[in-house]
């Protein structure tokens, strides 16, 4: 794996690791596991940052 794609998927990761902070600040605390389940990138995703 290459530098570039290592600091595009650190990228990707704080993005949305802040993203779902962010949107968990307005949410019950009933519901973080769906919102982390929409926010977090799948493996399938991170593997299309990585082959494509």
């Amino acid at each position: 794996v290459s530098r570039m794609t290592n600091r595009v998927a650190f990228h990707l990761y704080r993005r949305t690791k802040r993203r779902f902070l962010k949107k968990n600040e307005q949410h019950s605390p009933l519901t973080p596991n769906m919102d982390s389940y929409q926010y977090t990138p799948s493996d399938s995703e991170i593997q299309k940052l990585f082959y494509t």
